[in-house]
């Protein structure tokens, strides 16, 4: 019953001109296969013809969707691939900028810690101790303030000499300061120790009461910039005695100018050399030196207590 329908719709169908005979043949006998337990024939590839029917459009229609899908999915793989191909490669040249530039950073660093060493170098090697052991001492040094003794000290006096002398002997206060602030930052020292460097520039050997008075301001700007209390002012003025002991001969009267210039004040001055300790470098020396004024200073004062 089932050739007999197949075959009447086969006649159908090419009296219509829509398939021909040759397909619905092709099909009787795939389903004849199937029925016999076979399972499935196989197809044979679809026909190009230009008279196929509706179905077959709508088999190859489908057949290009999935061939065309399969296409965009490739695409897109591909598409990402390259994306993140490209995205690589952009992160490995930055890398590789990057590291010429780390590589000098550290070279420079290295280089200038190795500069700072040797300028801090001024003495052999003693002891057995090993190599580390003496580099890790001139790290700490090199972070340490300076003293006022310090060979590195001598060489910003020295500096800020050459400095005094390029000007003539009369550089102006702000250049003055602005250089000996310069040094202070490079080389690390206190404001004590700044006002000592301060003097032995501006002085040299020949610190007079002539000088304090011709020389007060760089001296005000050097006590004013920050502030300095009295003891530190009076000690930078100590130890400038302590390097040069022929100073005390005018010592007395060094104190007497900086008194009458209101640059120090009497009780500050009565107080510092009552009460500071030998110490101090050059403590005893200076207040040696100073005790005629100091007496007189101190007579000063009882008589306008007395009159109060």
């Amino acid at each position: 019953m089932r050739h007999r329908t197949s075959y009447k719709r086969k006649s159908q169908i090419n009296l219509s001109g829509l398939i021909d005979t040759n397909t619905l043949l092709e099909e009787e006998e795939q389903k004849d296969a199937e029925d016999a337990g076979d399972g499935p024939a196989p197809l044979p590839p679809p026909q190009q013809d230009s008279d196929e029917s509706g179905d077959s459009d709508e088999e190859d229609g489908s057949d290009d969707d999935k061939e065309n899908q399969k296409k965009v999915v490739k695409k897109e793989k591909r598409e990402k691939s390259e994306k993140k191909e490209k995205k690589q490669k952009a992160s490995d040249e930055e890398s590789d900028e990057d590291a010429p530039k780390k590589k000098n950073t550290y070279k420079a660093e290295q280089e200038k810690k190795k500069e700072k060493k040797e300028k801090t170098e001024r003495k052999p090697k003693k002891g057995n101790g090993s190599g580390s052991d003496d580099a890790a001492k001139r790290e700490e040094d090199d972070q340490a303030e300076l003293t006022w003794d310090d060979e590195r000290t001598k060489d910003v006096i020295g500096v800020m000499m050459d400095f005094v002398d390029s000007k003539q002997g009369k550089p102006s206060v702000a250049d003055f300061f602005e250089e000996i602030r310069m040094q202070q930052i490079a080389k690390v020292f206190d404001h004590k120790v700044r006002l000592y460097v301060g003097l032995e520039a501006l002085f040299g050997d020949a610190m007079n009461a002539k000088q304090i008075v011709a020389k007060k301001a760089y001296i005000n700007k050097l006590l004013s910039t920050p502030a300095l209390e009295p003891p530190d002012a009076l000690w930078a003025f100590n130890v400038y005695v302590e390097a040069h002991p022929e100073a005390t001969k005018s010592f007395a009267l060094v104190l007497k100018a900086l008194y009458d210039e209101d640059i120090l004040e009497e009780k500050p001055l009565l107080a510092y050399y009552e009460a500071c300790g030998a110490e101090v470098p050059g403590f005893e020396a200076a207040k040696k030196a100073a005790g005629p004024f100091l007496q007189w200073l101190q007579t000063a004062e009882s008589e306008d207590s007395d009159s109060d």
